[in-house]
């Protein structure tokens, strides 16, 4: 009976529909009273009216803000770019760009008596007509972000007024800022003919876990009345004919990834194009020409007078590039005068900026046309603190939350990566980083619609989701090798109180500006680039002016010291190198004939040894050990020469840093850094065991490269020894009493928040290094790997297996307890080395209980150390070696606690 009744209401409805198109088709069609809006001269009464791409209607007085839409603009696309004009400390950075890698094209659509901001979905297309753009049709639709109330509307609905803080006075960027109406206020307010300009002074409540997080940096007096200026730009997009060109594998730059369904079946639907600037030449025929439109950099009157030059040097070297490919000056600077009336956040303007936070960072995002990756915009953000090279709070200020959040995440090479030289400082305060680490997932939780691979607020990301660099880590990094270099420079006599002299300063400042103008040109970057000369190469001055210290400036290099003083090169790169000017080449040289197969001729180069690539998304699960941040040449023969570089300069510090009159606090900095420049060492040798080379060649190229090939088992060796001499040795870490009593803390601090620390934490310091290096060589990726490219390897090819990791271990660990006792030499292991074998210990036990992860061949093999040691250790018992108590009561225990383990791993249930 119940579906009785619903047939009938379907055909009541029917035949309800069919007088409503028979009265249409009569003409008696009923009609809809039109809505009555105020009178436009009243809505707009007291404003100055601005005209533009969109007229403005500005009341300053009354802090009203109107704009004009005309019935002509709608469905018409805009780019809209959001960016932070001036910030609050660290919480949100001053000239950061917001939707940098993910630029918004939005519309205009009328719904009755609203205006609908629509965000474009620019991501599926098909040819125009075809079956396929039906399907895309229904498949996917735009998003409606903002419905706007219609203020008032001129005779005929030929332009509406909307009210400007219904669309900016919200949290339009979706950062979490939610102006407070009452407090905020129009900060600026530009209209240009192709664009309009509108800063925001946004005050809102900010949580205190911000503060304690991101650390405030007293930017914030009050976190009840934060205040931030937020740019928004409307700009038309560019239509000069551009020319899209197709991305590569074998070279890196950023990408506008479209999916075209067009395309054949048997293809894939994604089309990528790379970012890139519009450059054309002005006389075409010509060899060389100076380009239509040139790039033009303004360096804005923030930045230092002193260090303008070297600005200006990083900028214009990438000339040398275009230059290779046929243009005169496509890169030009200019100095922003006071007459010089324009926002940095201006689409129109390119420039550098410098502004002062404690973060030290240096940033080179770019505004592109997401349809076809053309850049459009570019700024370069360039924090001062990062030449305030002496030591800060490091890992507090630039990111540690992240840190943890990727080992939360299990990414632990990524973490290694990027913080193995904080590991000491990180192992003594893990409590502190704890709690950082929980109030970070809290604030997550309270805003979904942030993740770690967004900008959440300010937190200096160095990859997204995108495959876009939020935030470049190289001016941190480069804050902390000027701090070294402050150091080794006071050690060696160069530079008294630690001054670092200017022109070092400098170079330094233009290796981060190439690096950052590169990523405004497009690259992405390249962390195996560093590898391209030897260690005597690099301080060669006659080979690194002419092509670089390393393959190119998107890599991460450190300040370089030579072992030996008197063989001391350059300390920072001075040009760019040999892949830039190919990725140039590919990007920028100017192509009349088939173009797929003139730029896969450029493509083919990669085999090339100084071309040699990878990038971001390679530092989390690439098993290439040449593939890090931080390095020079070859990464194990650097590793070797850091660490003795570090020991070297340990000896007789304090003398040598600590001036007459000063307190002893730059002792125990210096000391922090160079056990930290220990620790980074320290990774890069211990990846190399389980690691495998890799490359991007494709089928054809010259010379080309397998994807994988096993690394030479004598690298290996030369890893596993120098790990067990300089980390895992009963003398790898001595220290003088005299230099560990003058280690004294910071006593002037910013009120009472931190107590110092007398006792500088050196056993944990020294553990933690130890047990990184442990845990790398034992981890579940590094042991599968190991077994894995046995199979990789050609026939009577040597290649590391697992026996090996386990004997170069034990023997290093253990060195205390040989294998035939002798009972009149007495036995002594000392707290450094017990920890150590405690640690190791504990490694074993977790593989054979199962509780640490592990292939089985591992397990067994951990097993049979363990029934080894423990024979050992019986033999010392029976002996009746001479022991000292601490040795007696660790060795002991320790045997309980292995007997323990091979009891439990006997009897315990298999399936």
């Amino acid at each position: 009976m119940q579906m009785i009744r619903k047939e009938r209401h379907g055909l009541a409805s029917l035949a309800g529909l069919g007088l409503v198109l028979t009265a249409m088709l009569a003409g008696i069609v009923p009609t809809v009273e039109a809505k009555e809006y105020p009178a436009w001269e009243e809505v707009t009464k007291g404003a100055t009216t601005m005209p533009g791409l969109f007229p403005l209607y500005y009341n300053q007085k009354d802090q009203q803000l109107f704009i004009e839409i005309s019935k002509a603009n709608y469905d018409t696309e805009f780019i809209l770019p959001i960016s932070i004009a001036s910030g609050a400390g660290r919480m949100y950075l001053g000239g950061d760009t917001l939707n940098f890698g993910d630029q918004w094209l939005v519309c205009f659509r009328r719904s009755a008596d609203r205006i609908h901001l629509v965000r474009k979905n620019i991501k599926f297309k098909a040819s125009a007509g075809s079956p396929q753009a039906d399907a895309v049709k229904t498949s996917y639709n735009d998003s409606i972000i903002r419905a706007l109330p219609i203020k008032s509307e001129k005779s005929g609905g030929s332009s509406v007024l909307i009210d400007a803080a219904d669309l900016f006075m919200v949290d339009l960027a979706g950062i979490g800022v939610n102006p407070d109406r009452s407090r905020s206020t129009w900060f600026k307010v530009k209209a240009y003919p192709e664009n309009i300009e509108i800063q925001v002074a946004a005050v809102f409540t900010s949580s205190q876990k911000y503060t304690t997080v991101f650390g405030s940096d007293s930017a914030v007096p009050d976190p009840r009345g934060t205040q931030i200026v937020l740019h928004y730009s409307l700009s038309k997009l560019p239509s000069n004919g551009y020319k899209p060109r197709l991305a590569d594998d074998r070279i890196g730059y950023f990408l506008s990834t479209v999916n075209d369904f067009s395309k054949d079946v048997d293809e894939s639907a994604k089309v990528r194009y790379i970012n890139r600037w519009n450059l054309e030449k002005e006389n075409p025929s010509s060899e060389l020409s100076a380009p239509k439109q040139p790039i033009i950099f303004w360096i804005e009157k923030s930045v230092p007078r002193t260090y303008r030059p070297y600005v200006r040097e990083g900028i214009l070297e990438w000339n040398k590039a275009f230059e290779k490919v046929g243009f005169i000056d496509a890169i030009q600077c200019r100095d922003q005068q006071s007459s010089d009336d324009f926002e940095p956040e201006d689409i129109r303007y390119n420039t550098f900026r410098w502004i002062t936070t404690a973060s030290s960072f240096a940033m080179g995002p770019s505004r592109t046309n997401p349809k076809t990756g053309q850049i459009i915009d570019a700024d370069i953000v360039f924090d001062e603190s990062m030449v305030r090279y002496h030591r800060q709070d490091y890992v507090k200020n630039v990111g540690i939350p992240q840190g943890l959040e990727l080992l939360a995440r299990g990414e632990r090479q990524a973490f290694m990566k990027l913080f193995a030289a904080e590991v000491p400082e990180i192992e003594g305060r893990q409590a502190e980083y704890d709690e950082m680490l929980k109030l970070y997932k809290e604030l997550i939780a309270e805003h979904p619609e942030h993740s770690l691979n967004q900008q959440f607020p300010r937190q200096p990301t160095w990859v997204n989701s995108t495959g876009g660099c939020n935030c470049c880590m190289m001016g941190p990094g480069i804050q902390r090798q000027l701090g070294l270099m402050s150091s080794v420079m006071s050690i060696n006599g160069l530079a008294p109180g630690g001054k670092v002299p200017e022109e070092f300063i400098g170079q330094a400042i233009k290796e981060v500006v190439m690096h950052e103008i590169g990523h405004t040109l497009g690259l992405r970057h390249n962390f195996k680039a560093s590898t391209m000369l030897s260690l005597e190469e690099i301080n060669n001055p006659e080979i690194t002016r002419k092509k670089g210290m390393i393959g190119s400036v998107m890599d991460y290099a450190p300040a370089n010291f030579a072992l030996d003083p008197a063989k001391q090169g350059d300390y920072f790169t001075t040009t760019i190198g040999p892949y830039d000017y190919w990725a140039i080449e590919y990007a920028y040289k100017p192509i009349s004939g088939n173009e797929e197969e003139e730029l896969n001729k450029i493509a083919k180069k990669a085999p090339e040894h100084d071309l040699i690539y990878a990038t971001d998304e390679d530092m989390a699960g690439n098993p290439d050990p040449r593939i890090n941040l931080f390095d020079l040449g070859d990464p194990l023969d650097y590793s070797e020469q850091r660490i003795a570089f570090m020991k070297k300069s340990i000896d007789g510090l304090v003398d040598r840093v600590v001036e007459e009159g000063d307190g002893y606090q730059r002792a125990r900095e210096t000391f922090t850094l160079l056990l930290g420049e220990i620790s980074q060492a320290t990774q890069l040798a211990a990846q190399y065991v389980g690691g495998a080379y890799t490359a991007r060649d494709h089928k054809g190229d010259p010379e080309e490269r397998p994807a994988m090939q096993p690394i030479p088992l004598e690298k290996h060796e030369q890893a596993l020894d120098l790990l067990s001499r300089e980390i895992f040795s009963d003398t790898a870490f001595t220290f003088s009493p005299e230099l560990l009593r003058k280690l004294a803390p910071e006593h002037l601090t910013d009120g009472y928040e931190s107590t110092p620390n007398y006792l500088y934490p050196i056993y944990d310091r020294v553990l933690s290094i130890q047990r990184m290096a442990l845990t790398s060589l034992l981890h579940e990726q590094t042991l599968k790997r190991v077994q894995e490219i046995e199979l990789q390897a050609v026939k009577d090819q040597e290649v590391l297996t697992l026996p090996v990791i386990f004997d170069s271990l034990t023997t290093a660990i253990w060195s205390e307890v040989p294998a035939e006792i002798n009972p009149n030499e007495p036995i002594e292991i000392s707290t450094i080395r017990r920890n150590l074998q405690r640690a190791y210990l504990t490694q074993l036990s977790g593989i054979v209980l199962g509780t640490t992860a592990a292939p089985a061949d591992a397990k067994s093999l951990a097993r049979l150390h363990l029934q080894d040691l423990f024979d050992r250790l019986d033999g010392l018992e029976e002996a009746n070696a001479k022991l000292s108590p601490y040795s007696k009561a660790h060795l002991r225990e320790t045997r309980d606690q292995i007997a323990k383990v091979l009891n439990a791993e006997i009897s315990s249930a298999r399936p």
